[in-house]
This record gives structure tokens, C-alpha cells and sequence, in this order.
């Protein structure tokens, strides 16, 4: 094996794609499907905030060895008033490997322990991405900790239903007007500057952030669901759903954003949401739902009401913090999770 000195440390470019594709492929293609060299354009290189990819190349053949990456994101935190609040960078590390020929295990000064901390040191910190986090295997967690300080947060729990038809009957769209499109609604900032107040921490889900999330992604097909007030036209909830996902015969529901501008109708709204839901999932006779579990407390009340119940996952959300006034607790008690903010769903 070539030593340590024979490797350079330096950020991805675009004509390092097929090169590592080919290297994901080799690496992980057997456990999580291949991916090709649209995904990975679109998941570096079309990233709205950026592009975070370091990569290990052999000094003396040229080869790509080695990659860490991350895909960029605005974050939210809210203010102690409780509606303004701080917009920063934070960032979700992903396909993180090393060619088989050059790995070094935990050693610190192994391949890819040096090649993750060059990644932490060019894109983490106070003035850069303020918090990371992953959803990597056991052993994969135990390399980040070790390495980067990466705590763990929590199990990655679901809110699950498992009969479509039950759903239907109870839920009702009266009163709103729903609709199912494609990509994200134009005026959906307006949602999400009033659905953010219930945000102590996390990813701003705006316009830019879910048109690029679910409408270009080139490898999996993601349907908006939309409920708007009868007298206004005002979008009062958002979700984003998908078929698969944690489980084949299931609709996941990524995105959950319900606010109306009466507040006082919030529950009538989640339940036109849920409808109209069910009616999507129809379409592809899929047998129940999955959410996230990390919502707000009535859109919680609406789902038991429902009767979702909790299910474990065995998904470890980790994270680290390079925020001094953000610490390794606060993203592990108010960071909101939705099942989008998990790149391999």
C-alpha cells in the first residue's frame, strides 16, 4: 500500500464525478443500490449552498481513493421572543469511503481519518457550518466519534398507520381546497415564515431548499401535497410524500408543514393534509404511512387522534456542534427532524 506522503487532500471538482461514482459503487453498490453520475451532480454540484466534497487522490496514479461529503443546508434557530430568529449553514455528512487498498481501520492517521478531519477543517466552524449530523451505521458512528467528536442524539423514531382505508374515513377536507403537484408551490415561503415559529432548531425549508430536495433529485420521485383556504388561496399546509422509503408498501411522508393563517382551524387542516394523502397513496394502493416523530405538539395530538403509533427504525441520528452558543444538548433536545432532513430517503 502507498504511503501516507503519496496522497493529496483537496476539494472535489466536477471532473472527479465518474471517478467517484465508480468508487461509490464499488463501495457501497451491493448494500444501497448503485448511483450514477446525474445523482451525484445533483447532489454536489446543483446544491444550492454549495458544494462540501473533499477527496484523497494518489499522488502517483491520479486515482480518486477517498471521499467525505457533505451537502450543505441552511439552518433556522428561533429567537427567545419566539418569531424572529437566525439563519446559519449546517450540513448532513454523507458517502464517506475509502478505497478497500488504502483503508487504515480507526488508525488517526489513516486515509480516511486524515481525509475527514481535512473535511471538518475546511467547512465547520463559528463562521462556517455551525452543526453536522449523520445517520451513519454503528461502526461508521464509532470512526466519527472518535475522530470528530460526534455525539449521538437519538433513535430515529416513526409515527406509522398501517390501514389506508381507516385513514380516509376519518379524515375530511372540508372547508380547503387540496391539490398534488410536482414541485414546490411558489408562495410556500409564505408557509414555512409562518410554520417556522415551531422551530426551535433546524433546516429552513423554504423554496430553494425543497425544490432542490425533492423536484430535481434525479434518482427518486416526490409528490407535494397541498392544501389551500376556500377564501383566500392561502397555501395552509405542505406535505411531501413518497412511495417506499423505510418500507416498500408504505407512502413516507418527508414534509409536514401545517400553519394556516386562522390557527384556530389547524386540526381541519391536518386532516385535509391526511386526505388528501390517502388519495395520492391510492394511486400506487400502498398499505399505510411513515412520519417523523419530531413534530410539533398538535400535528402529534392529530396523529394519535389518527391512531399512528410509534415504531423504532434502529437509524442513529449524530451530531457535533461548532456553535459556542449552541451545544451538543440543544441540537439533541430541539432539533427538529423530518424523515427529509435523511439523505437516503
Amino acid at each position: 500500500m502507498e504511503q501516507q506522503s503519496h496522497y493529496e487532500f483537496r476539494d472535489s471538482r466536477a471532473s472527479d464525478v465518474d471517478s467517484l461514482v465508480d468508487l461509490f459503487n464499488r463501495v457501497f453498490g451491493e448494500g444501497v443500490g448503485a448511483r450514477d453520475a446525474a445523482q451525484w451532480r445533483w447532489r454536489y454540484l446543483e446544491n444550492p449552498y454549495g458544494l462540501e466534497s473533499r477527496v484523497a487522490v494518489c499522488r502517483t496514479s491520479g486515482h480518486v481513493i477517498g471521499h467525505v461529503g457533505g451537502y450543505p443546508v441552511r439552518l433556522w434557530q428561533r429567537s427567545r421572543d419566539g418569531v424572529d430568529g437566525t439563519v446559519a449553514r449546517g450540513a448532513q455528512t454523507v458517502d464517506h469511503m475509502v478505497d478497500p487498498s488504502a483503508r487504515s481501520g480507526l488508525k488517526r492517521r489513516g486515509v480516511f481519518a486524515r481525509l475527514m478531519r481535512s473535511w471538518v477543517d475546511e467547512y465547520c466552524g463559528a463562521d462556517r457550518n455551525w452543526i453536522g449530523w449523520g445517520f451513519p451505521s454503528l461502526a461508521n458512528f464509532r470512526i466519527g466519534e472518535r475522530l470528530c467528536d460526534y455525539s449521538f442524539m437519538r433513535e430515529v423514531d416513526v409515527l406509522a398507520h398501517t390501514d389506508v382505508t381507516a385513514l380516509a374515513q376519518q379524515c375530511a377536507s372540508a372547508g380547503c381546497s387540496t391539490m398534488i403537484q410536482l414541485d414546490a408551490p411558489a408562495d410556500v415561503d409564505a408557509l414555512w415564515t409562518r410554520w417556522r415559529r415551531n422551530v426551535a432548531l433546524g433546516v429552513v425549508r423554504d423554496h430553494a431548499f425543497l425544490h432542490w430536495r425533492y423536484a430535481l433529485d434525479p434518482g427518486k420521485h416526490y409528490a407535494f401535497v397541498c392544501v389551500r383556504d376556500v377564501a383566500t388561496s392561502a397555501l395552509a399546509a405542505l406535505a411531501v410524500v413518497r412511495s417506499g422509503g423505510l418500507a416498500d408498501d408504505v407512502a413516507t411522508v418527508m414534509e409536514w408543514m401545517v400553519a394556516p393563517v386562522d390557527k384556530s382551524s389547524h386540526a381541519q387542516t391536518s386532516r385535509a393534509l391526511m386526505a388528501a394523502c390517502v388519495t395520492w397513496a391510492g394511486q400506487d394502493k400502498l398499505a399505510g404511512f411513515v412520519t417523523s416523530t419530531s413534530t410539533i405538539a398538535e400535528d402529534m395530538r392529530v396523529f394519535a387522534d389518527l391512531g399512528f403509533r410509534e415504531h423504532e427504525t434502529g437509524i442513529r441520528f449524530v451530531a457535533n456542534s461548532w456553535a459556542a452558543h449552541i451545544s451538543v444538548d440543544d441540537v439533541r433536545d430541539t432539533f427538529y427532524l423530518a424523515l427529509g432532513d435523511i439523505d437516503f430517503l
